[in-house]
């Protein structure tokens, strides 16, 4: 598991630091460690295929998802939408919040 959550976590910081570009990288390298921990007891959905992991939903205990995250060279392939599917498949109501960049105009 320790080599899977060292990919999982490249993925996470690679992905967050290219999708939320309004954000500082140093606050994503600040939160390494948490988000890390957090994983260790979450429930993660891992998409595999090949024997390479292109992507992963992490899924706290109240069916709130931490996180969807798929590696940019997969984008587009319908990788992040079966990652959803097989959440949904196993819980009723999901909840998720996200990260969306302040305009003040």
């Amino acid at each position: 598991m320790k080599k899977d959550l060292d990919l999982l976590m490249n993925i996470w910081l690679d992905t967050n630091i290219k999708a939320h570009c309004f954000i500082s990288k140093d606050y994503w390298l600040s939160q390494f460690d948490n988000v890390k921990n957090t994983l260790n007891n979450a429930i993660v959905y891992i998409y595999e295929d090949e024997n390479c992991l292109k992507g992963f939903l992490g899924l706290l205990p109240s069916s709130h998802i931490a996180g969807l995250f798929v590696k940019e060279v997969y984008q587009r392939q319908s990788i992040g939408y079966q990652l959803l599917r097989k959440a949904q498949q196993k819980n009723s109501s999901l909840t998720l919040a996200v990260y969306k960049k302040y305009s003040s105009t």
